[in-house]
């Protein structure tokens, strides 16, 4: 449990940025409201879903790309955890509902563009990171500055990343290699992918001990689970398949990755409030939770065998 006096220190966490707010102009506030979006659960795994697909030598390898999905999963408990830990509510300007502490915009941003930098082989080292570092700031700022989150919010999802992506690295991954300005820094192996799932799907455990009713974590279990038995079987399989950048491939993989994605969202929206009497009805006897677990696992098969799926029909 968190300590009273923290949490009566965290409930008061602005520093003024509400009063600045108010003087920021309305086209500035728009165009964050779209920047917010590199950071969005979504956004992030729509890009992993693309990368993972088309996974090449020279950017990223789809073995790596599978570990950012797995990190990725992780990121969401975590963040589900800590959100429902502390119980802070987020700014009264806020159109959002919902926990405001630590900033989960800010911590799947952080895991995602900083995992990217570190495993991709384009440009130097230097300079993935630095742009990594960019986006983070942009999508950070843009919490604040729509009235989602305060400063606080933000900075802790900040280090809640840098620190669960160093965590991860140096522990289920092979650590940092300096090969070369213009190598991955990061190399994980087959094992340490499906060791990354097995994290992921312990974490996301967890996180349902500490939230039942978040329909995220129940989404990341199955998806987690399945990620861990799906790719130890048929990882090394999925790695050597080589999908061609046509227009095609681009149809067909496209198809496999909207499909996974509709099942996920669909899951989502229709665990909302709104939907949630008739959503219970409609699959009963299952419950909500078997329901969304059995989902996301659906979701980790059709991504991470899009690429198969796609090879075989083009």
């Amino acid at each position: 449990m968190i300590s009273p006096s923290v949490l009566s220190v965290l409930a008061t966490r602005g520093i003024g940025e509400l009063r600045v707010l108010s003087d920021i102009p309305e086209i500035v506030v728009a165009v964050f409201r779209i920047l917010t979006h590199l950071g969005s659960p979504y956004t992030l795994f729509a890009m992993i879903s693309i990368l993972y697909l088309f996974g090449r030598r020279g950017l990223l390898v789809r073995r790596r790309a599978a570990f950012i999905l797995a990190i990725e999963i992780a990121a969401i408990a975590i963040t589900v955890g800590l959100k429902h830990l502390f119980a802070l509510p987020r700014p009264p300007v806020s159109y959002r509902s919902g926990f405001g502490f630590p900033s989960g915009h800010a911590i799947g941003t952080t895991v995602f563009w900083g995992a990217a930098a570190l495993l991709t082989e384009r440009w130097q080292w230097w300079r993935r990171v630095a742009l990594a570092g960019g986006v983070i700031i942009i999508v950070a700022a843009s919490r604040v500055i729509i009235g989602v989150h305060y400063v606080v919010d933000v900075f802790a999802g900040i280090a809640v990343g840098v620190a669960l992506l160093a965590l991860i690295i140096m522990t289920v991954g092979s650590g940092l290699e300096m090969g070369g300005n213009m190598s991955a820094l990061v190399r994980p192996t087959h094992t340490d992918v499906t060791a990354m799932f097995g994290v992921a799907a312990i974490l996301t455990i967890s996180s349902i001990m500490i939230a039942p009713n978040e329909i995220a974590v129940l989404l990341g279990t199955g998806m987690a689970a399945t990620g861990a038995t799906i790719w130890h079987k048929y990882g090394r399989t999925f790695g050597a398949i080589r999908v061609p950048i046509t227009l095609r491939a681009v149809i067909i993989g496209g198809i496999c990755i909207t499909i996974g994605f509709t099942a996920l969202i669909t899951t989502v929206i229709m665990s909302t409030t709104v939907y949630v009497a008739q959503f219970e009805t409609m699959i009963n006897p299952i419950s909500i939770a078997s329901y969304a677990i059995a989902t996301g696992s659906l979701a980790a098969v059709i991504i991470l065998a899009s690429p198969s799926i796609t090879a075989r029909i083009i």
